[in-house]
């Protein structure tokens, strides 16, 4: 074992410190902007009230008004299983601590989320690269401001970035050492450890965002073409041992509740029927929550009989699909830019719809963008700023993994786990809060764009 030097670890230490500091800061100062449950509110309401439920000793319930349209409202709680219950736990754990505040479980989640800088670090050193392109990676996150604004929503999505690059961190570390081909018992509990504890943060994960399921065996099949299958079978294995047991734990909870066998959550078949309308009601279907509410004829879109008619939606969307093969290609390039075209990222946009109720959200908000241009157009130019930056952050971070893939293949998977949610997103339904988990691979990436390669 290489040690380094005291004063390269003592730089090493302040680097960290000072990017950590850094995220903390700017992150505050988005809490300040924007304190509490104020980005697409109706799922920040409901991780919120579900967590304050479970405080109050209801448990995992949501308290929703299944009344149909027209009827006289009836408030009930109702089991929360549309989504898994990992992130509505977290804010019950800090609301048992310091009561029920948004604005605390911001701090407390900023405070905790800026620890990913920390990894990005030790990413760019466990490639080989000197201290300042680590600083420079870790202080591109700490500083980006549409990652720093996502960081401090009540959101699922917002803890996924600090989760994924530990997780990624750690499927390097145990790639290294089975690439490098060291004493084979250390060796083995090395991989062993490793490959467990990716394992452990991605199960922990999966209870967010329930859209990684089958990200361990998208990684073995990228990364055994990559590296070899025998040098990576065992630390998919053992990884896919822990996540897919954590997933299981939570089938069992559902299936206690419901008698249904409902993995992490019943919501797939929403968000597949959306997407055929993400551009516009057609084809019978509709995009926003509320459009559908209405379309369905309930005041919600998941409460009363929530997996039934979640299921039905699924099988009218593989049906649509089916019939309009064509059509359904042609929503793919156009949901390219969504990825990182935010809505109301920097400001807030209201998510009802303000024109008719026959015209969808995608066409309102285009609209209103419009108007916000012509009344509002130094609010309008930090949108269209934040799209654009969002845009050259991308195109740097794939020059820079295909720059530096021949001077080092432990960067793969850092392109593997951003390339997962482009794939999984880009058939069913894209928005830029679900890409965003994936940008914080972008800044290790966008700093390779600029490492000179050694001269012999």
């Amino acid at each position: 074992m290489v040690f380094k030097p005291i004063s390269e670890w003592k730089i090493e230490t302040k680097h960290i410190l000072l990017c950590y500091v850094l995220a903390i800061i700017v992150r505050f100062s988005f809490i300040a902007i924007f304190p509490g449950a104020n980005y697409f509110g109706g799922v920040s309401e409901r991780c919120l009230d579900v967590a304050k439920n479970v405080v109050e000793g209801k448990g995992y319930v949501f308290n929703v008004n299944i009344a149909p349209f027209g009827q006289s409202d009836h408030y009930s709680y109702e089991p929360f299983i549309d989504k898994p219950i990992g992130y509505p736990t977290f804010l019950a754990v800090i609301f048992f601590i310091l009561g029920y505040s948004p604005v605390a479980a911001q701090i407390i989640q900023a405070l905790l989320v800026s620890f990913g800088i920390i990894f990005i670090y030790r990413i760019i050193l466990l490639i080989g690269l000197p201290n300042k392109y680590a600083f420079a990676a870790s202080l591109l996150a700490a500083l980006w401001p549409n990652h720093a604004r996502f960081e401090v929503t009540i959101l699922p999505e917002a803890i996924m970035p600090m989760i994924l690059i530990m997780t990624c961190y750690y499927i390097m570390r145990a790639l290294k050492i089975s690439l490098e081909n060291g004493q084979f018992e250390i060796s083995r509990k090395f991989i062993l450890r490793n490959s467990l504890a990716a394992g452990l943060l991605l199960g922990i994960g999966v209870l967010s965002r329930p859209d990684v399921v089958f990200l361990p065996i998208f990684l073995f099949i990228l990364c055994g073409f990559t590296y070899g299958f025998y040098k990576c079978y065992k630390i998919f294995f053992y990884l896919s041992i822990v996540f897919y047991g954590i997933i299981g734990l939570h089938a069992i909870r559902n299936y206690a509740i419901t008698n249904e066998i409902i993995p992490l959550g019943y919501s797939n078949g929403t968000v597949l029927w959306q997407g055929i309308s993400q551009f516009g009601d057609t084809l019978g279907t509709v995009y926003s929550d509320y459009r559908i509410a209405h379309h369905e004829g309930y005041s919600s879109i998941l409460y009363p009989n929530g997996v039934e008619r979640d299921r039905k939606r699924f099988r009218e969307a593989v049906e649509i699909i089916r019939e309009h093969p064509f059509f359904y290609l042609s929503l793919i390039p156009r949901r390219i830019p969504l990825l990182l075209v935010p809505r109301g990222l920097l400001v807030q946009d209201n998510p009802m719809p303000r024109t008719s109720d026959k015209e969808d959200f995608p066409q309102h908000f285009s609209k209103g963008f419009m108007e916000e241009l012509r009344e509002n157009p130094g609010r309008a130019s930090v949108k269209i700023f934040s799209a654009l930056s969002g845009v050259l952050l991308l195109v740097v971070a794939f020059w820079g993994f295909w720059k530096y893939r021949n001077m080092s293949k432990l960067i793969y998977p850092l392109g593997f786990m951003a390339l997962y949610f482009i794939v999984v997103l880009l058939p069913i339904n894209a928005e830029a809060r679900y890409f965003f988990p994936a940008v914080i691979f972008l800044f290790p990436l966008a700093v390779l764009a600029f490492v000179k390669p050694k001269t012999t």
